[in-house]
């Protein structure tokens, strides 16, 4: 019976990761392409952002690599990105990899200080589970002659899907405005029958100012909904010396708020967050906790540099 508990736990586990919800990269100026691949080329030349997120001390450990490199192409006046993630789930028991391919077309309007860029991002990705790893045990129990596990329904090894996303941006100076829709052709992801992903749906909004001469300030929203599930996020950042970045922010629903430091140079910046309860920092990094951290390359057009300047990456 103990055997069959930790079956039905670990599926537990594996739908809560693996069918309803995407992965949450919360450093969303440090994973814009992700965010909404209408950043693609966003920066009027070339940019490489890469991310690592993990929780593993949580009941269900998980850890995500995510690299895209995107760059603007002056004769198609638009932008192109190649991106990567794989997220490992519960030490390797379900582990995803997905590669993806966007363009976004950039349309400039009042001498180009406004833009309005339209995209289209395809992905194609492999999710795979461990089944030699699951324990079911006995499939019936013999003293009430009960099945515990129907063998019809047990997981798959291995399933490619395909996948389509899409979003608009808006760019006035400093301001930048988005949406984005990801899983626009609902794929089946299921591995214990049919599944089909919702589309996640997510609306952004961020804008920078300067404080003063040495000291900059961005603000950023991001409301995201999946089905039945709402989020929302919320983050305030500082950039002193052009160099120094820290900021708080929260994630409503479950009220957890984070902090971040990082450095962040003309052409390069690092960037350490840390989700979890203020309540229990002598326990960080220990239990309930998310740690990401990004690295970023950053070669941008000259005449948007000082945009740029208010921007994380």
């Amino acid at each position: 019976m103990k055997q069959n508990l930790k079956c039905f736990l670990i599926l537990i586990g594996l739908s809560t990761r693996v069918f309803s919800q995407d992965v949450n990269l919360l450093n969303t100026q440090q994973s814009l392409v992700y965010l909404n691949p209408s950043f693609a080329g966003s920066n009027g030349n070339f940019r490489l952002q890469n991310n690592y997120q993990t929780d593993y001390k949580g009941v269900y450990p998980f850890s995500t690599i995510r690299s895209c490199a995107d760059f603007y192409v002056k004769a198609l006046h638009g932008g192109i990105a190649f991106s990567f993630l794989h997220d490992n789930f519960n030490k390797g028991l379900q582990t995803t990899s997905m590669a993806s391919l966007a363009y976004a077309q950039h349309l400039a309007f009042n001498k180009g200080k406004l833009k309005v860029i339209p995209s289209i991002e395809a992905s194609y990705f492999k999710k795979q589970l461990d089944v030699n790893s699951i324990s079911f045990g006995d499939l019936i129990d013999l003293r009430n002659n009960n099945i515990w596990i129907n063998p019809g329904t047990l997981p798959q090894p291995e399933k490619t899907i395909v996948d389509v996303n899409a979003g608009l941006l808006v760019n006035y100076r400093t301001l930048f405005a988005g949406v984005s829709v990801k899983h626009l052709n609902q794929p089946d992801v299921g591995l214990t029958g049919s599944y089909k992903l919702p589309a996640l749906f997510n609306a952004h909004f961020s804008y920078g100012f300067a404080l003063h001469a040495w000291s900059d300030v961005n603000f950023s929203m991001l409301y995201s909904r999946q089905k039945d599930k709402n989020r929302i996020q919320c983050a305030l950042n500082i950039v002193t010396f052009r160099r120094i970045v820290y900021g708080m922010g929260i994630v409503y629903g479950n009220s957890t708020p984070f902090i971040n430091i990082g450095y962040k140079h003309k052409y390069f910046g690092a960037q350490l967050l840390y989700q979890g309860n203020p309540y229990v920092l002598k326990q960080a990094f220990k239990s309930n906790s998310i740690l990401e951290m990004s690295l970023s390359l950053n070669l941008a057009n000259k005449n948007d540099y000082s945009k740029a300047a208010f921007e994380l990456w």
